[in-house]
């Protein structure tokens, strides 16, 4: 099996934040939650380097290239960077070799497997290319339910793309299996997981606030005396326990209310009937099932909402459960009513996307948007469909129009981050 040291990434862990409006899923793993939802995303290095350390990674997977002859290699491949700069840029991939040859294996070829699978996996996870690094592990677990070290990874993958909600439920998982509870590194990165997936995250839950507290307070137990991560965490569980009592950052929402548009189309407000919740569609879109706290747009509604209005909130509510039936068949509902509704189309563009139905998705997006061409989700969520389908270029040029029609939501709903991704997929 091969060495784990490089999933022990805990500053990353602390420094990076790619919310993902939908939060995602990939395969089965082997049960946690089945992952509902569509495949996640998130992306820091273009398509041409990644396979240039791609095929740097097999080598040294199928045995050509030893400690030996690495820097040669290195050289060759990278031949405009400084040696300083090499070696920040090739960690992941050198530290492998490294590993290898401390455990007398440098120069073997490592068959296809779960061996080799962690290794590329580690690969995308260090390259922050999180969609890939997830879809390998959660095959990996699919296999083998408790392989080492391969679930926390997922977690942190689940972590970077802001469905702090699963990776809660990917830690809970290794927290309590037996097997997992044998090696004590792997538990003690859980238990710090755990709280940093809470104390990264204004918004979430008492439940999950719990949690982290109990893990952080755990962590405190069993840690090392020496652990660099002890300071952290306890000014972390300070920070807690200011969330538990409704105080601090940590008890401020995350996800900002939409933007409604300023054009002379549709808005967000105008779909839904007043604006359930003070905002439009969007609000509280990554909450997840576990999300108590925030009020129902079917609740919000007035006594005098049509029927066209009590759908689609009803769809949305669905959505935000991942009751996909229901939100597809209440949204269906207000389409037979009003064919042209923006907030339905869109609402059911979601539905298509969360089930793997992507060419549905985007069409859907393209009816609310000819009909709407100021309602701004249906741009936003066309993007992401088309970053799931492949085309990240696609996806810049949906966000960019919000951009330019609606500044303000843009701005909230944190594009400009996805645009930069995007445009680096598409290198």
């Amino acid at each position: 099996m091969l060495p784990r040291s490089a999933l022990l990434l805990l500053a990353l862990c602390l420094s990076a934040n790619s919310a993902c409006l939908e939060p995602p899923g990939v395969g089965r793993a082997a049960d946690p939650a089945k992952a509902p939802g569509p495949a996640p995303w998130g992306s820091a290095t273009s398509n041409a380097e990644l396979e240039k350390k791609k095929a740097l990674l097999d080598d040294i997977l199928d045995g050509v290239i030893t400690p030996e002859t690495i820097a040669t290699r290195i050289q060759k491949d990278w031949p405009d960077l400084t040696d300083d700069q090499r070696k920040r840029s090739l960690v992941s991939v050198t530290q492998l070799l490294e590993d290898q040859a401390k455990s007398g294996r440098a120069g073997q070829r490592v068959p296809a497997g779960a061996d080799r699978d962690m290794a590329v996996a580690q690969l995308y996870f260090s390259e922050r290319r999180f969609i890939e690094a997830s879809t390998i592990l959660s095959a990996v677990l699919d296999n083998n339910p408790i392989y080492p070290s391969a679930r926390n990874l997922l977690a942190r993958c689940f972590f970077f793309l802001g469905n702090r909600d699963r990776t809660i439920v990917e830690l809970e998982y290794v927290l309590t299996s037996p097997e997992h509870q044998k090696d004590q590194g792997e538990m003690l990165d859980a238990l710090f997981l755990m709280g940093a997936a809470v104390a990264e995250t204004p918004g979430m839950t008492r439940d999950n606030m719990q949690k982290g507290l109990g893990a952080w307070q755990t962590y405190l137990k069993l840690a090392p005396a020496d652990s660099p991560m002890i300071d952290h965490v306890k000014k972390g569980i300070v920070d807690i326990e200011s969330g538990l009592r409704g105080e601090g950052p940590l008890a401020q929402p995350l996800v900002p209310v939409a933007a409604a548009s300023d054009g002379g189309g549709a808005s967000s407000k105008d779909a839904l009937g007043g604006g359930a919740r003070g905002g439009g569609p969007m609000q509280g879109s990554n909450a997840g099932p576990s999300a108590q706290n925030i009020q129902r747009r079917a609740d919000a509604l007035p006594a005098t909402a049509t029927p066209v209005e009590r759908a689609v909130a009803e769809g949305w509510d669905a959505l935000d459960v991942k009751d996909l039936a229901t939100a597809e068949k209440k949204l269906g509902e207000a389409l037979v009513l009003q064919p042209a509704n923006p907030a339905a189309l869109t609402g059911l563009g979601r539905v298509y996307v969360q089930s793997n139905r992507l060419d549905q998705a985007l069409r859907s997006f393209g009816e609310a948007i000819k009909v709407a061409p100021d309602f701004m989700p249906a741009w936003h969520y066309n993007g992401m469909a088309q970053l799931l389908a492949g085309s990240p270029q696609q996806a810049v040029s949906s966000w960019e129009k919000i951009k330019d029609k609606d500044p303000s939501y843009f701005s909230q709903n944190n594009l400009a981050q996805r645009v930069e991704v995007a445009k680096r997929m598409a290198q």
